[in-house]
């Protein structure tokens, strides 16, 4: 249901956060207590490189910046989809940032489950190794950051029990043919990602 109504309310609407808005007033009042979906939205013109992004409570994405070789958070704050408040209050917690993907800048969306999963000292994976990570892979291809940036994660983990699903999209802006290829294989990992959890204190 969520997916559908988000596709709906996307048409020809270039603000995420206009798109959230719309999707909680067309869905909340459909979706069970106790239960809410967290979305961290980018819409993209391709054209320009220019990205509006906004999140119904879902954890940070990553820009890499290729003419810095940095990379930061991107956290714009909004209450999840479905959570019983009413329209105004919802609407007001959701703010849209916008950013230009220029030439080999990428932008890494995630689950929890990326960073939360615990190693030997029970310490999490955590978003700073997950920088370094995107930093030291920037120059392959997206298949191939999301295939590296998984396997740390299971030499991280070890033996412990993994409770959350690991998903990531990766968007980079590159005209090399190596960047395109996308198999089979990989497309399992690189899947959109809507999140469902139990109710939370707004």
């Amino acid at each position: 249901m969520v997916r559908t109504a988000l596709r709906l309310e996307s048409r020809n609407n270039l603000s995420a956060r206009d798109i959230l808005i719309k999707l909680n007033d067309f869905v909340a009042e459909d979706i069970k207590q106790g239960m809410f979906v967290t979305i961290f939205l980018a819409v993209i013109e391709t054209n320009t490189g220019h990205i509006s992004i906004a999140s119904a409570g879902h954890n940070p994405a990553m820009h890499y910046v290729s003419q810095t070789g940095q990379a930061h958070l991107l956290n714009p704050g909004g209450m999840p989809v479905g959570i019983k408040v009413d329209q105004v209050n919802f609407a007001h917690s959701i703010q849209e940032q916008d950013l230009t993907l220029e030439k080999e800048d990428i932008l890494l969306i995630y689950t929890d489950g990326v960073t939360e999963g615990r190693g030997n000292k029970n310490a999490p994976y955590g978003s700073e190794r997950l920088i370094e990570l995107l930093k030291e892979n920037s120059r392959l291809s997206p298949v191939k950051m999301a295939r590296n940036i998984e396997e740390d994660i299971m030499r991280f983990i070890g033996k412990n029990d993994q409770h959350d699903d690991i998903t990531m999209v990766i968007l980079k802006n590159s005209d090399r043919q190596d960047d395109l290829q996308i198999s089979d294989e990989s497309q399992k990992d690189l899947t959109a990602d809507s999140h469902a959890g139990p109710d939370a204190t707004p």
